[in-house]
């Protein structure tokens, strides 16, 4: 699911309310600029491979960009837990010089800009396909 925005700026936020999953990779956040990502969050219950461990992730919020094609350091939030079954939110708000990460009406990390906000021109919405999570509402607000 997505949204194309006219333009994104200081003040405005892009929030997922949506249905956590018993296992499984399961929301992803990006915001698009014209050749990269301005911001991608991925949240992660029980998916993939940390390198660190040869193990699966497990409950964190890996953030990240992709200015000019290229990933940069990933800014991870340990110990990110969304009870499965619950209905939950996941968003973020853009402050001068950095993002404010926001689970359920409280900020649990901020993520410094590494590319101009007022450049967005998309905000994607996604779940893993089969993690039994469903989005039941997107919200851009300025």
């Amino acid at each position: 699911t997505y949204a194309e925005v006219e333009s994104f700026g200081v003040g405005q936020s892009a929030t997922a309310v949506y249905t956590a999953p018993g296992d499984g990779r399961d929301l992803n956040i990006t915001i698009d600029a014209d050749g990269g990502y301005v911001i991608h969050m991925d949240y992660r219950f029980d998916w993939g491979g940390n390198p660190s461990t040869g193990k699966p992730w497990e409950d964190i919020l890996i953030l990240n960009s992709k200015p000019a094609q290229t990933w940069g350091p990933q800014q991870h939030v340990n110990n990110f837990y969304f009870t499965p079954g619950t209905h939950v939110t996941l968003g973020d708000k853009s402050n001068d010089g950095h993002f404010a990460i926001i689970a359920d009406g409280i900020q649990v990390a901020t993520y410094d800009h590494r590319l101009p906000v007022n450049s967005v021109k998309e905000v994607k919405f996604s779940t893993t396909a089969g993690s039994g999570t469903d989005i039941w509402d997107l919200l851009l607000l300025p």
